[in-house]
């Protein structure tokens, strides 16, 4: 549409009417179009007046000259009609009351009517002349028609008596248009006093007088302040568009600034256009921070790549990357792009969410999942998905890899001679000296009951039996609930030659750990 293509100063700097901004709490003028600014030189002396001043309020002290256009309502739009003495015209007005960056402004746009309000005023005088005729028109006749065609621009002017008598009066060049008239007479439309009557370009005013009679005046239409009208109209839409705009803007800014999300714009050189509060904060915690920061302070060049690669305008891309505010810290970011196509140049509308909180809550998870609540060893379904791998892991690096199954004696006669609490305690202490005496990447698993299993990676059958001595040694001097109270195991050990599963590993561990039971019983 061409209303989006005409900018609302274009419209002002050229409008046959005097347009100004003025700030309603201090009247200051902040804007007054060309077409005011020279009436005011032409019909004023001195420096031009920048207060608008309302009602009967005094001149600005600082200068004598006054505008004397002003409303009494700035935040509402409407039209009114003034005389300005200043400027000795007639003007109708439209108001609009509207708010820009925190200020309250008014945009008060004046069309000189003077031309309008004399041949109105014309009009009313004719009226009251046609009205105040008595007896015959003919006697009159040529008193109206000659008053009439003063008026305006009359082409034909055509009078109806009483007595249903018509007479016509035209300027040579314009007698076709009596026969127009004459038809209008002959059939009048019902009206009152009087009536407008539009023709195209051509109008036709009819005036009614106490004794039945019709005048009639026939002219050319002046399409001069229904331009000015659209014209008006065109700026409300304009001001209207603009305010919306305004509030879209501030909806945006608030939505964006408040956003728990780092917020950038981003060109397709990296550099950052736009950030908010919150990624303003992120590029203040980099280690090295730049007077203009790319998205490369941020993000590793390869990452950046990747996201460009698979951003679009349709659908929005996310991955997890991590982000190195400092050396020693690696925070990790769910990151969101898409292409924006509506600015410039193609930019990219990129998040990074701070997920160091929800990747806490997934370890913490996961922990529950994974971990026996009593002795927080690795739990059953752990070890069967990480043996899954691990097996894998073995068979392609071709290293050792010793398991090993480990049951507390007579652990039944004790949960029922000291109860099930102390029982509790004595799975802990086993746990609790299992890992004293392996190594980080040993993984110590609660396999069932009394039953528990330790997978040692990169470890032969002698390290792993060294490794079961020590613990079965520790375990006799282990002290539960503050006294001594020696424990005893069996356990059995096997070595994967990179053939057997696990169902078939963890059979001959168990026949290992049995055999050393049944000895340990004789």
């Amino acid at each position: 549409m061409l209303i989006d293509k005409i900018s609302l100063a274009e419209i002002l700097e050229k409008i046959e009417a005097f347009s100004f901004v003025v700030d309603v709490d201090t009247f200051h003028i902040l804007y007054a179009n060309p077409a005011l600014k020279q009436k005011l030189r032409e019909n004023l002396e001195g420096e031009l007046c920048y207060r608008v001043l309302r009602g009967r309020e005094q001149p600005c002290p600082s200068c004598k000259n006054q505008l004397l256009f002003s409303s009494d309502n700035p935040s509402r739009t409407y039209f009114w009609r003034t005389y300005n003495p200043v400027l000795k015209a007639y003007f109708r007005l439209i108001d609009f009351g509207f708010e820009f960056n925190g200020q309250r402004l008014k945009l008060e746009i004046a069309f000189d009517v003077t031309q309008e309000e004399t041949l109105e005023r014309a009009l009313h005088d004719l009226t009251h002349l046609f009205l105040s005729l008595h007896g015959d028109y003919s006697e009159n006749v040529n008193r109206v028609l000659s008053f009439a065609r003063k008026l305006w621009n009359v082409k034909a002017v055509a009078l109806k008596d009483s007595q249903e008598q018509i007479f016509l009066s035209a300027c040579p060049e314009h007698e076709k248009e009596l026969k127009e008239l004459e038809k209008i007479l002959r059939n009048p439309p019902e009206f009152s006093l009087h009536r407008r009557l539009l023709r195209g370009e051509k109008e036709i005013i009819l005036l009614k007088s106490g004794k039945n009679g019709i005048l009639a005046i026939l002219g050319k239409r002046d399409n001069h302040f229904a331009k000015l009208r659209r014209t008006m109209f065109l700026i409300l839409r304009l001001l209207r568009q603009e305010e919306e705009r305004e509030r879209t803007r501030k909806r945006f800014h608030t939505l964006v600034e408040h956003n728990p999300d780092a917020i950038f714009i981003v060109n397709q050189k990296g550099e950052i256009l736009f950030t908010n509060q919150k990624a303003r904060n992120l590029l203040a915690q980099v280690s090295n921070p730049q007077k203009n920061p790319t998205i490369i302070s941020l993000l590793d060049p390869v990452t950046w790549e990747t996201l460009q690669a698979h951003a679009s305008e349709d659908q929005i891309f996310g991955c997890e990357v991590t982000i190195a505010p400092a050396p020693e810290k690696i925070f990790p970011f769910e990151a969101n792009i898409s292409i924006l196509e509506n600015l410039d140049a193609p930019s990219y509308f990129l998040s990074l969410r701070d997920i160091r909180e929800r990747k806490e809550y997934e370890r913490a998870l996961m922990e529950l999942a994974f971990r026996d609540q009593l002795t927080g060893a690795y739990n059953r379904h752990f070890f069967e998905e990480y043996m899954q791998k691990e097996l894998s892991r073995c068979k392609r690096e071709q290293y050792p890899l010793s398991i090993t199954m480990i049951d507390v004696d007579r652990f039944k006669e004790i949960n029922d001679l000291y109860g099930h609490t102390f029982g509790d305690e004595v799975l802990r202490m086993v746990v609790y000296t299992i890992r004293g005496n392996v190594r980080a990447s040993d993984v110590v698993v609660r396999y069932g009951g009394d039953e528990f299993i330790v997978v040692l990676p990169h470890a032969s059958l002698q390290d792993a039996q060294a490794v079961m001595q020590r613990i079965k040694e520790k375990l006799q001097g282990s002290q539960i609930m503050g006294e001594p109270f020696p424990l005893s195991i069996s356990y059995g050990i096997c070595v994967f030659d990179g053939q057997k599963d696990l169902p078939q590993l963890l059979q001959e561990i168990d026949r290992a750990m049995y055999s050393m039971k049944r000895e340990g019983k004789r």
